[in-house]
């Protein structure tokens, strides 16, 4: 195995400007940096258009391999530049919109994620479901012309610096068997009715939260592919997920 030319060029152009970056007090070198916000190095990155390299070009995006982000990502950790404000959205949101979003949402959000303009959390995870997707208890009810969301979900990662959330929640409590009456959304964080409570680390690190939905309306447009279809688009985009777990090696 060996890297092409264009390829090495690549990675010599990304530790230039991240070593650019660096000099220039844009960042720290702080270890597990690549979890904190930096809206400002973000954007550069965004002008690099070096945020949504593998997305499809009709899409925004670079159209390039898993091997040319996994460059970006392994220079990104050399130097522990933050990459919090786009990560996720990068990663897996993103291409989730490009693929069960209407081309509505697609107009709306794929511009806003490649030049960095909105970060998100992911809000999957449940105090009594753990990771279990097919377990989460919050719920979505329909209403009229929108959502009416109660729960809980815990381990957010940057749920207090996010703009918006992308969220797993019942929208057919009764549905059997259950991974059948989930669907997918957009939240906004600020929305009335949210709560985000940090979560400390015994490093006295703060990147994980509690947060909580009391009555929280969110707009029909803001379900994301079909209703109570939310377990299998998840299933679909788990490979997106995957393909970033170049972050272990730090």
């Amino acid at each position: 195995f060996s890297f092409t030319a264009e390829q090495e060029k690549f990675r010599q152009e990304v530790r230039e400007f991240l070593q650019a970056e660096l000099q220039a007090g844009s960042f720290q070198f702080v270890p597990n940096n690549l979890w904190y916000p930096s809206p400002e190095l973000s954007k550069k990155m965004a002008q690099k258009r070096w945020i949504g390299i593998t997305w499809p070009k009709k899409d925004g995006g670079q159209g390039k391999g898993y091997v040319d982000r996994t460059i970006l990502v392994e220079e990104v950790l050399r130097y522990q530049a933050p990459m919090g404000t786009h990560y996720f959205a990068d990663r897996q949101i993103g291409p989730a919109i490009i693929h069960f979003g209407s081309e509505e949402q697609k107009k709306e959000w794929l511009p806003k994620i490649l030049n960095a303009e909105v970060s998100f959390c992911l809000l999957f995870s449940e105090p009594d479901a753990g990771s279990d997707l097919v377990a989460v208890r919050s719920t979505a009810i329909e209403k009229g012309d929108c959502y009416i969301l109660n729960g809980q979900k815990v381990w957010t990662s940057l749920g207090h610096t996010a703009d918006y959330g992308w969220l797993l929640a019942k929208t057919d409590p009764n549905a059997k068997p259950p991974y059948k009456g989930a669907s997918e959304f957009i939240l906004d964080m600020h929305a009335p009715g949210v709560t985000v409570r940090p979560l400390i680390n015994m490093a006295g690190e703060h990147h994980f939260n509690e947060v909580f939905f009391e009555d929280v309306k969110v707009p029909k447009n803001c379900l994301i592919g079909q209703k109570n279809r939310g377990f299998y688009q998840i299933m679909a985009q788990m490979g997106y997920e995957r393909a970033g777990m170049e972050q272990l090696m730090q």
